[in-house]
């Protein structure tokens, strides 16, 4: 990779690639094209939220946090505890984000118009700092996205500082959003509604916080608590912001019709087992039955009928039970809809689960049993969406009489802090199956729950097969291309040059 590459992606380059798919723009061919805000918009916005690797490589995302298990080809790295390298690439949208500003900001006679743009630059900026922050560390933030003026070595900051910048950004973000009267055309989330974006903004300081865990200041924590007495924040499921699929060959689901990786990939026994104990339809949604078990009379709408596999478990030993037909696929919804499952980037069911735990820790006060309720509630909503027509849902529709019911047995909010907060943690977990799952990983790096099986035979995590990686390696580009700042950066959190997954992050000493 170019020194340059990581800081500075061609404006014409990313519009070339927002232009198709998510969003079709037709151009008169007789007519000049001009570059608007609104297509920088979704140029930011694909590159931010889009899943840019292949069927196989977002499958990995689900193995490293134990929601499923590939059994095609050999051992593969991810199920068995092996990350690699993160990524410096979105900071190619941080100019393209400026240009945005800067050409709306040219705009006249529009009221509220340069608002929007000025929030969802920020929010973009605050986002993807975050995503690389909680993979890698300390990374360029005051200083990155600065190579059109020359700065095409930035400083890293340390990780404490890029928290603190991504709140100020994010708080900035809503005050713009919630002064912006126009519609914010080129938005492919929220359909250009800018008080839509104004909740997210605020939603997603609460999960920024709550990342930081026990790193949180006395003052984030007073944050926390003033932004959600404010209110301002995600209603309900309408409010989710998703990336939606759709026919289009360019914006489809990224397991669509993939014979030789979507077939090959079955869920967990975490999942079956954690579901089953809370007789949760949602079972129904994320996996087929075990042929096995049908072949012999199982009924598809009978929670014994499905059976996870160890993901921990030899790979030759699971291929075997694999041939067998004795684990349960993940549903064939995934390979047979090409506007499959939206992209769920942050939600109202999250937003509930996170106030939960925030208040059962001791950071507000509040009802933490009313939120927890909401937040099941939201995301048993937006699974019961993924199949409105009831072909994939094995006779076993999520319905709104079944929702009013869920609270029982298992699901009943329990009677202590611990038992609550293993509650709140297990079905936030639940929410990214074949999702986030990376950000589902941080969440068991910071609670340790739900508990990981691991196994020293089998783990992939070189060096430390008694453990789990704790975080991601720079871009190997950086060691030339930032060498002293690399440096640096590594020397200051781990006391050595050594840039490896099993050190451990300011958020995590």
């Amino acid at each position: 990779m170019k020194k340059l590459s990581i800081y500075l992606l061609s404006t014409i380059a990313l519009l070339a690639s927002s232009c198709q798919g998510f969003m079709d723009i037709n151009t008169d061919p007789d007519a000049t094209t001009k570059v608007t805000p609104e297509m920088l918009a979704t140029g930011i916005m694909l590159t931010s939220f889009k899943y840019s690797g292949d069927c196989k490589a977002y499958i990995g995302t689900s193995c490293l946090p134990k929601y499923v298990a590939y059994l095609n080809e050999g051992a593969y790295g991810p199920q068995y505890n092996q990350i690699g390298g993160g990524s410096f690439s979105t900071y190619s949208v941080w100019p393209n984000a400026d240009d945005m500003v800067n050409y709306a900001t040219q705009t006249v006679g529009i009221t509220g118009y340069q608002e929007a743009f000025k929030g969802l630059a920020l929010f973009i900026k605050a986002y993807n700092g975050y995503r690389m922050t909680m993979l890698m560390g300390d990374i360029p933030y005051s200083e990155a996205g600065k190579g059109l003026n020359g700065n095409t070595t930035p400083k890293y900051d340390s990780q404490a500082d890029v928290f603190v910048s991504i709140l100020a950004d994010l708080e900035e973000a809503a005050s713009f959003f919630d002064k912006a009267t126009n519609i914010l055309n080129g938005d492919i989330i929220f359909n250009g509604d800018v008080t839509k974006w104004a909740k997210a903004a605020r939603a997603m300081q609460l999960k920024v916080i709550n990342a930081l865990g026990d790193k949180a200041s006395a003052t984030q924590i007073a944050r926390f608590g003033t932004i959600v007495s404010q209110g301002g924040l995600m209603n309900g499921v309408d409010d989710n912001m998703t990336l939606k699929y759709n026919a289009n060959s360019n914006s489809q689901h990224p397991m669509y019709n993939q014979p030789i990786f979507t077939p090959y990939t079955v869920i967990s026994d975490i999942m079956v087992a954690e579901l089953k104990k809370l007789n949760d339809r949602r079972l129904f949604y994320f996996a087929d039955p075990a042929e096995k078990l049908t072949s012999e009379g199982a009924a598809q709408n009978d929670y014994s009928a499905y059976v996870g596999a160890n993901p921990v478990e030899a790979r030759e030993s699971l291929g075997n039970k694999m041939l067998n037909k004795e684990f349960s696929k993940i549903n064939s919804r995934y390979m047979s809809l090409q506007n499959g499952d939206p992209y769920l980037i942050l939600t109202y069911a999250e937003q509930q689960l996170i106030i939960a735990e925030a208040i059962e820790k001791g950071w507000l006060n509040g009802n933490s049993q009313s939120y927890y309720e909401s937040g099941v509630e939201g995301a048993l909503m937006t699974v019961s969406q993924y199949d409105l027509n009831n072909q994939y849902n094995h006779q076993m529709p999520i319905t709104v009489d079944y929702i009013s019911g869920y609270f029982t047995g298992e699901a009943a909010f329990k009677a202590t802090t611990a038992d609550r907060l293993k509650q709140i943690w297990m079905q936030r977990y639940l929410i990214n199956y074949l999702q986030d799952g990376t950000q589902a990983y941080w969440d068991f790096r910071k609670n340790g729950y739900p508990a990981f099986p691991n196994d020293p035979a089998t783990s992939m995590n070189a060096g430390y097969t008694d453990r789990f990686p704790m975080r991601w390696t720079y871009p190997s580009s950086e060691n030339q291309a930032n060498h002293e700042n690399y440096v640096s950066a590594l020397t200051s959190q781990f006391g050595s040059e050594n840039d490896i997954t099993n050190s451990f992050m300011w958020l995590l000493k």
